[in-house]
């Protein structure tokens, strides 16, 4: 911007000084008649003057390079702002996916723990059925052999006669 004013002001100086010079050499055409040939030099710098005056008045005047450079400034600004509302959208969206990987993973593990809960809890029925299972063949063999070694006469405790007239009964 300062650059603009520093060609203003040296186009202004420019002007200013053909202005001087101008007067001058009217000044001495009037006082001199026999430098006639100065008139028609003065006459044309004294026309390039005021018309190099307008120009630098209009020049000055002139503000929609600066205007342009506003706007030019403005949206490089507004640029910028989405660029940064885009990086933080884009942060929010990352983070916001690795919580839901870290919530899929989570369930993910809970859900293993819970399968391997439920196999354990099976194992344990299935165990406690076994044992069930077994104690009653064992207790099955028992009697069976109490009643054989009976029916063969083998020393029949009274408590076996006792568990067979139960077990008949």
């Amino acid at each position: 911007m300062w650059e603009a004013y520093k060609l203003y002001l040296l186009a202004f100086l420019i002007y200013t000084i053909t202005a001087i010079v101008t007067a001058a050499m009217q000044a001495a055409a009037i006082r001199y008649d026999e430098s006639s040939i100065l008139a028609p030099i003065a006459t044309t710098l004294s026309g390039n003057f005021l018309g190099g005056f307008a120009l630098v008045l209009g020049i000055l005047r002139d503000d929609r390079t600066a205007k342009q450079r506003e706007r030019a400034d403005k949206a490089e600004g507004q640029i910028k702002k989405l660029q940064e509302e885009k990086e933080k959208y884009r942060q929010q969206y990352e983070q916001e996916r690795e919580q839901g990987r870290a919530r899929v993973e989570q369930e993910r593990e809970q859900g293993h723990a819970r399968v391997e809960q439920v196999r354990a809890q099976e194992r344990e029925r299935a165990e406690a059925e076994l044992q069930r299972v077994r104690a009653e063949y064992d207790g099955e063999i028992a009697q069976r052999l109490r009643r054989l070694e009976a029916a063969i006469g083998l020393n029949p405790s009274p408590a076996a006669d006792a568990d067979l007239d139960e077990a008949g009964a």
